[in-house]
């Protein structure tokens, strides 16, 4: 695993495979990227997957509990995406990991190739986030459910 520090903590991160740059988000609080590699490897021939550990999971650094938020999970990704120099990224987020992605996809839209989010678990006021400026190619009209809050 390769180290970077960033935002007061350190990420741990592994690249494997070759193509478009995807950045893979482990789902579950307490898991790893370990849940997801090296089962999805097998993409390893289109793309480059950047498995990491969010903070505070697996190998990443342990930062005080109150920076643990989708907000700043997002901007470690960001931090993420232009240490390793890519322009733009996709996203593979499981299950929990859908959070951050699309935290990722309000505040940086620019660096993503593809804002299309298929069955997240996210259920989300229509009150707390607004999706309208993501443009007509955002196609999810059952990824998110109105929580009635």
């Amino acid at each position: 695993m390769q180290h970077l520090s960033i935002h007061g903590t350190e990420l741990a991160y592994k690249v494997v495979g070759r193509g478009e740059p995807c950045l893979v988000m482990h789902g579950g609080l307490g898991f790893d990227h370990t849940m997801l590699h090296p089962g999805l490897d097998r993409l390893a021939d289109t793309c480059q997957l950047v498995y990491y550990d969010h903070r505070g999971h697996g190998q990443s650094g342990r930062p005080p509990l109150d920076t643990l938020t989708w907000e700043q999970l997002a901007h470690d990704a960001e931090g993420l995406r232009r240490h390793r120099g890519y322009q733009r990224i996709c996203i593979i987020a499981h299950s929990i990991g859908a959070f951050p992605a699309l935290e990722y996809a309000l505040r940086y839209p620019q660096s993503l190739p593809n804002r299309s989010f298929a069955q997240c678990p996210a259920r989300v006021s229509s009150q707390l986030v607004d999706f309208r400026h993501l443009g007509d190619h955002t196609h999810a009209p059952d990824a998110f459910e109105q929580s009635g809050d």
